[in-house]
């Protein structure tokens, strides 16, 4: 007989509505990023954080190729403006002048 403690890992990535709705409703404004993108059932430590205070994880896309755990990752430059026009979108909503 043998017995084994087997941890849980990552706790769910849980999210806020509010804050899922300001990132879909920033993706559709700001120039440059697809939303074609399925959603995945990945761990992640970030859960952590959403666990604690309201928010909500999102990914920018890569393109093809590796992720960004993987050896041969190598990121792509030219997902920097789309990145950058969404975030941006959303500090915009968030804080308005």
């Amino acid at each position: 007989r043998s017995s084994a403690d087997i941890p849980l890992g990552c706790l769910p990535a849980g999210r806020s509505s509010a804050a899922a709705s300001l990132c879909r409703s920033s993706a559709d404004i700001a120039p440059g990023v697809d939303r074609d993108t399925p959603p995945i059932m990945a761990g992640e430590d970030f859960s952590y954080m959403l666990n604690q205070r309201p928010g909500a994880y999102i990914m920018l896309g890569n393109g093809d190729g590796p992720t960004v755990h993987h050896p041969m990752y190598n990121f792509n430059d030219d997902a920097i403006p789309a990145g950058c026009s969404w975030f941006a979108e959303m500090i915009e909503t968030r804080l308005p002048a």
